[in-house]
């Protein structure tokens, strides 16, 4: 039996020798023959290495259709590793090179199926497995051998994408943040809030190509934790109250770019006026933002173990400015813009009833505000729109306000708090002399 084998391998290798054969080295199949080597290397042969793409451009100067790429033991190529073939489409073959994963250099070759070998290219091995992590609290990405936050010089080394994403994004170096710009649809539209729900990031450092080049690094997960959700915060303009939930810190809004140092730590049922005093308003600025609108940005504090929350955009409506206009027996209430007036008038009247006149201003939509009057300021008189007549004696005080508006959704009617108060005092006219 063996004889027969032995005689059935000779006769089988004569016959490839003389008619050719096929094999597959783990690539595509090509016609081979088995013939010595050539001694002298190929004019034209050569492997062409993009470290930015870990890509080789295999270039050949014949007609063959197919070229073999030699993995070879060490850079005098005394021994083959392993051989790819691979089809050649004018003279060229671009070839990924993921396969050569390892921690030394790399020797390539190409060899042709008539035996005639290009010279031996060098790959040079790939930067070993970063470790990196990511501060959630303090947004920061951190060496993960020495815990300390990667110097933002440092920072463009590195690249990312989603788990399933298909580009790499830069992290930029000025806020640790992350640059979407340069990814496709999916990550640039998507990418935000998939970080503050939660993701999971592939990282790697950048291939190098200039001086010493190098591919980019292996890649590593990094689990971003999820942004806990917006707190909820409540405006009841019919009460005049601002609720805010326990644990949280609010900043108003202004032109600048918001800071964490321009957050402060407010929670419980608050006025405007205390809200924005405990926000850190000036005393100055306080009845201009009540006066003209404001937004406040609420946010849950960050802990040491949690990052701050997303921030909840909350806009306060402009609460009415009350007016008065005075004449010798009307007194006109109006909302209009401006500074309110909120001291004390003396009126000196020359009749005991006078009338008091609602009159909103002309941008005001018709029975938006509702006006009242109180003699006592605990009881608050209506005024309906039109003239009322109201008896007074010398020294009598009078309060005018306009009531808070409740938030409407179905007549989309925006709510306010309360306008401010103004109180006038009545005098008579002093007798004249004799």
């Amino acid at each position: 039996n063996i004889m027969l084998k032995k005689k059935f391998f000779a006769k089988a290798l004569a016959f490839a020798m003389v008619m050719g054969t096929v094999s597959v080295y783990g690539g595509a199949a090509a016609p081979i023959s088995i013939v010595q080597a050539s001694d002298s290397t190929a004019s034209g042969m050569t492997i062409t290495v993009d470290y930015s793409t870990f890509e080789a451009t295999l270039t050949i100067n014949g007609d063959e259709k197919y070229v073999c790429l030699q993995v070879l033991k060490d850079s005098q190529g005394s021994k083959v590793s392993s051989e790819i073939w691979y089809p050649v489409d004018n003279q060229k073959a671009v070839v990924d090179l993921s396969f050569l994963k390892a921690a030394k250099p790399s020797y390539l070759r190409l060899r042709t199926s008539t035996g005639v070998e290009s010279a031996i290219t060098t790959v040079n091995a790939q930067p070993k497995k970063i470790s990196i992590k990511y501060d959630a609290v303090k947004k920061e990405f951190l060496d993960g051998k020495t815990k300390l936050a990667i110097a933002a010089a440092d920072l463009p080394k590195y690249e990312y994408k989603t788990l399933y994403g298909s580009y790499w994004g830069t992290i930029t170096a000025s806020s640790n943040a992350f640059e979407s710009s340069t990814l496709d649809s999916f990550i640039a539209d998507k990418l935000d809030s998939a970080i503050k729900s939660g993701t999971t990031l592939v990282i790697r450092k950048k291939a190098v190509t200039t001086g010493e080049k190098a591919p980019a690094s292996p890649e590593v997960k990094i689990k971003i934790p999820a942004i806990a959700k917006a707190p909820k915060v409540k405006v009841t303009y019919e009460k005049g109250k601002i609720q805010l939930p326990k644990g949280v810190e609010i900043a108003v809004l202004g032109a600048a770019t918001l800071n964490d140092n321009d957050f402060k730590a407010v929670e419980g049922s608050l006025t405007p006026t205390e809200l924005l005093k405990k926000a850190g308003v000036t005393e100055d600025n306080i009845d201009q933002n009540i006066y003209n609108g404001y937004t406040i940005v609420v946010r849950t504090k960050a802990t040491t173990k949690k990052p701050a929350s997303n921030m909840a955009f909350v806009t306060i409506n402009s609460s009415p400015v009350l007016q008065l206009e005075t004449s010798s027996k009307t007194i006109k209430a109006k909302v209009g813009s401006g500074t309110a007036n909120t001291s004390k008038i003396d009126y000196v009247m020359n009749e005991k009833d006078i009338k008091l006149t609602v009159s909103p201003d002309a941008t005001t939509p018709a029975n938006t505000y509702t006006f009242s009057y109180s003699l006592d300021g605990k009881k608050w008189i209506t005024l309906s729109t039109g003239a009322t007549t109201v008896a007074l004696e010398d020294g009598a005080k009078i309060k005018f306000r306009v009531a808070a508006v409740k938030e409407n959704e179905l007549t989309k009617t925006k709510g306010a708090f309360e306008s401010n108060e103004i109180e006038l005092e009545f005098k008579s006219t002093p007798a004249s002399g004799g």
